[in-house]
């Protein structure tokens, strides 16, 4: 036998969406003598140990820079003869939470130093006869590919498994793997109860199909889920996704759950071709283990609204940190700080952020920048989202007391930033907005002018927003280049672009426009001038009234919408002459504000901060929900694909915390 793994696939090919199954059999000394599992594949396993399910649940990460996963496979194993199952996914198509690789399969089982087995060409394997392959049917272009599981397949021979030559250094998991905890059966609350049951979870969850039922025939039952019901309908299509997966049930009885594909949702719709008896379905949650640590936020109000934050933010945190987990499952680098500032405090949680911020750190576009999420497919970056990854870093240095990471990154801090400064104008001190097209100069869902592209750039081609996060990211980087004694070298630049700043887009009566002569202000471009320290006290005066609402002098009409992605705000205001349209920030960008208020005046803002909290997430919880959604008007949002379970709307916990 080999005395390492090497990298194998069941064929020499590199076809999309294909499934195969690798098979060994391992002998154990005794009951209870340690069985440990070294795996990593490429796009996702499930390791099963004499019929069980042991592990599962690749690390996502990219090609160049694999990671494996060590699982320990002791209570699965008996004395003697053990059968080791293991099916590889190979999905192909890349998403905003995976980037395609080449398909294979990496694996090492040892009982202390003995090697009991290892992936090689000697490795029995074959294509799995249950997936349907090749389909690369799409549920949101974020999450990836749905599946098809066809029990009614035939068995077919195994094979030798084919070396692929691939042999990269492998890291650990950075973080702990996920566990699996028993199955949340949905209850019937629609359908005919023949050939369509609608099925209520209770609350927001996020795990893996699970499903028994009895069929008198062949044929195709579609699973649809939803974090909501419309009309009374779990709806299959919402714009261009499609969120169903699929199962071929044998004449019988069927049970599945799938290992692969989370799903995230409270509601299941179970449609057949024929009439089935569903015995039942639900989820098997998929949960990251973390220490929830105590503390009691005072109010009914408030200890329910931080209960309900906790669980959002669990929910949205499996391999990494995840926006949402019913549409996108994705690593977006700003999202991911508000997470990270609430698990600090919830969870004392350090290891997971520092895994987070790590795996940004080994992305590789050609242009420099940082993609917007870890690991993704090659698609325009956001500038605004690359400097945004800058805070969390500092934060998670300052929460954690460690520069480790940050020494092991410097580099790609530093080349990061040097492809932003390769636009800077030296003669204006200022960045310009970096080319549409090939970036995406977004800022925020709050209105055209801060969603990029011709709104914004009819006024210039330089904006507030922007210059203000790169002036954080230049002063971050100056602190932390004396933390770690390592040179940087852009500091000089911090207080002559303070100044071109504030000279550039200061108007007379103390705000700050996002864009010269736009007479267009947001609370994220003016909260950013304070916390930057471009606006002075009396500036900061004035911005914290207009933002708290209580600014009387100026002629300020705030702009609220519904919808935040298909109506431009700002148009909202019917009559523009002699008005301010101020955009106030969306729940996504409602940090920068809440830090504005308190680093201008603590103990007069404080209350105010709690208080808005308190009524937007009370709102929530009175409209009956069970985890916090992406914006204030819930599902509504985005053409009626608003997410319901939002990692960045779990912001109580910090400032409960913090002002508590």
């Amino acid at each position: 036998m080999n005395r390492h793994g090497i990298w194998i696939w069941e064929n020499g090919g590199q076809k999309n969406d294909e499934y195969a199954d690798f098979t060994e059999k391992i002998t154990v000394e005794e009951d209870g003598a340690p069985v440990s599992l070294r795996i990593s594949a490429d796009s996702n396993y499930a390791v099963f140990v004499n019929g069980t399910l042991a592990a599962f649940g690749q690390y996502g990460d990219f090609h160049h820079c694999k990671v494996a996963d060590t699982h320990d496979l002791t209570a699965y194993c008996k004395a003697g003869e053990n059968d080791i199952f293991i099916t590889v996914w190979f999905m192909g198509v890349s998403s905003s939470c995976y980037r395609r690789g080449l398909p294979g399969l990496f694996f090492e089982i040892t009982s202390g130093d003995t090697m009991l087995a290892c992936s090689g060409e000697h490795t029995m394997c074959r294509k799995n006869p249950y997936y349907v392959p090749y389909r690369e049917k799409i549920i949101t272009g974020e999450i990836g590919l749905s599946f098809f599981y066809n029990a009614a397949g035939a068995e077919v021979p195994y094979h030798p498994a084919v070396a692929t030559g691939y042999a990269p250094d492998l890291h650990e998991r950075p973080v702990r793997t996920l566990e699996l905890h028993p199955r949340r059966t949905g209850v019937t609350v629609g359908g005919n109860g023949e050939t369509e049951f609608i099925l209520d979870l209770g609350m927001e969850e996020v795990g893996f199909l699970d499903l028994a039922l009895e069929s008198d025939t062949e044929q195709t039952v579609t699973v649809c889920f939803s974090e909501h019901l419309w009309e009374g309908e779990v709806r299959r299509f919402v714009g261009s996704r499609d969120f169903s997966v699929e199962y071929g049930a044998k004449i019988g009885y069927n049970e599945y759950m799938n290992p692969f594909r989370r799903l995230g949702c409270r509601y299941l719709s179970v449609t057949s071709e024929h009439p089935i008896r569903l015995i039942y379905a639900g989820l098997c949650p998929t949960m990251y283990p973390v220490t929830e640590l105590p503390f009691d936020a005072g109010s009914p109000l408030r200890r329910r609204i931080y209960e309900v934050s906790k669980r959002t933010l669990r929910l949205c945190m499996h391999e990494h940190y995840e926006d949402g987990p019913w549409r996108e499952q994705s690593l977006w680098a700003m999202d991911s700080r508000n997470q990270m500032l609430c698990g600090y405090y919830a969870f004392g949680e350090m290891r997971f952020p520092r895994a987070s911020l790590w795996l940004f750190a080994q992305d590789r576009r050609e242009d420099g920048f940082l993609s917007a999420c870890a690991p993704c497919r090659d698609e325009p970056p956001l500038p605004s989202f690359g400097l945004h990854w800058y805070q969390s870093i500092l934060e998670y240095t300052e929460y954690a007391k460690d520069t480790s990471l940050v020494k092991e990154i410097w580099g790609k801090m530093n080349s990061v930033l040097d492809a932003y400064m390769q636009y800077f104008d030296d003669a204006r001190c200022l960045l310009p907005r970096l080319p549409d097209g090939k970036y995406w100069n977004f800022y925020e869902w709050a209105g055209s002018v801060l969603m990029g592209g011709s709104a914004l750039n009819q006024y210039g081609d330089v904006d507030l927003i922007l210059n203000c996060l790169l002036l954080r990211v230049i002063d971050t980087m100056t602190y932390l280049s004396e933390k770690i004694g390592l040179p940087f070298a852009y500091k000089h630049l911090s207080a002559p672009l303070r100044a071109s700043i504030r000279k550039t887009f200061r108007r007379e009566d103390g705000l700050f426009e996002t864009a010269p002569g736009s007479n267009h202000v947001c609370g994220l471009g003016c909260s950013l001038a304070i916390l930057t320290g471009v606006a002075d006290d009396a500036d900061a005066a004035v911005i914290c009234r207009v933002l708290t609402g209580t600014e009387t002098n100026l002629p300020i009409r705030y702009a609220y919408l519904d919808d935040t992605y298909v109506t431009k705000i700002e148009d909202a205001i019917e009559d523009m002459t002699g008005v301010i349209p101020f955009v106030p920030s969306t729940l996504s960008m409602m940090a920068f504000t809440y830090d504005a208020l308190l680093k201008t005046d603590r103990e007069k803002y404080r209350d105010f901060v709690l208080s808005d909290i308190d009524e937007t997430y009370g709102a929530m919880l009175d409209a009956g929900a069970t985890t916090f959604w992406e914006t204030k008007t819930g599902a509504k949002a985005f053409r009626t694909a608003g997410s319901l379970c939002h990692g960045w709307s779990t912001l109580a916990v910090y400032y409960y915390h913090t002002l508590l």
